[in-house]
Formats: C-alpha cells, structure tokens, sequence
C-alpha cells in the first residue's frame, strides 16, 4: 500500500500543480519504505534537450517561476551556448556580446562569461545564473517573463 501526500488548495480539494508555491517534492511510503520524487517544472511542448535545463533550474530555484519565465526570455531554446541576436554594429559576429541561458552580456558579467567552464559545464552556468538573479541582477528577460509563464507546468519526476 502506498501513502502519497499531495499540497492541495482549501477551496477545491484540487492539486495546485500550476501554483509556484506547490511543495516540490512528494513523499510516498511501501512498508516504510520511503521513496521521493520530486514535483519540477517542465516545459511544454519541447524536447528533452531543453527540458533536462529546465529541471535543473526549477530544482536549484525551488520551482522559482519568475526565474524560469525570466530565462525563457532571454534565450527561449535553454541552449547555453546561445549567443544574443540583438545587433550590435561592434559585437562579435554583429550582435551583442551576450551569450548563455540567462544572456550575460561580457562588459558586465566578464568573469562568468570568460570562466573556462561557462562553455563547458551548462549547469554551472545556471548555477551562476541563478546566483546573480537571485543577487538582484536586472535581466531584460524579468520584465518579459509573466508572458512565458503558461509555457511550464509542473510535472512529478
């Protein structure tokens, strides 16, 4: 017999799978077994060279929505290596020198961008973006992030 415990909405009895604040993780128990699994964003529709990315960043941000929606902004294919497609007469290969997940643009983020592991390691990438989201970096992406919002659900793992 199985024991699973949902967060569930005091108005409806319904699970709140789309509310932000949804408890990450489901406990469930066989005989005292405990099992966990954990409840993550994922994005709809996309495959899961993308998805892994946005797992990895709804479990580092505790299912931080506005961080998801604000990286979807920025570089909607969750490719690290993505570089910006905003011209720029003087950039690199004619667009703006910003590159990644969350776009850090090399004039103000130098040591991410030039850390040998910003090309070679996609989750310290994130693990970097998270960090300055979360250090009150401003991303063009936060202010164009509550349309991306119905591009995730959660999903349990």
């Amino acid at each position: 017999m199985f024991n699973v415990s949902f967060l569930v909405s005091p108005q409806s009895n319904d699970l709140k799978l789309n509310d932000p604040t949804f408890n990450e993780s489901i406990r469930t128990s066989d005989s005292g077994n405990n099992l966990e699994s954990e409840v993550l964003y994922h994005k709809l529709n996309v495959g899961e060279d993308q998805q892994q990315w946005v797992r990895y960043a709804s479990r580092i941000s505790g299912n931080d929505l506005d961080f998801l929606a604000t990286l979807e902004a920025e570089n909607g294919l969750w490719s690290p290596d993505r570089q910006s497609n905003v011209y720029d007469g003087v950039g690199p290969n004619g667009r703006e020198d910003s590159y990644g997940f969350c776009q850090f643009h090399r004039n103000w983020h130098k040591d991410k961008v030039d850390d040998p592991r910003f090309f070679s390691d996609p989750q310290w990438q994130l693990d970097q973006c998270y960090e300055a989201y979360k250090g009150g970096t401003t991303f063009y992406g936060f202010y164009h992030r509550k349309k991306h919002f119905n591009k995730f659900e959660l999903k349990q793992i």
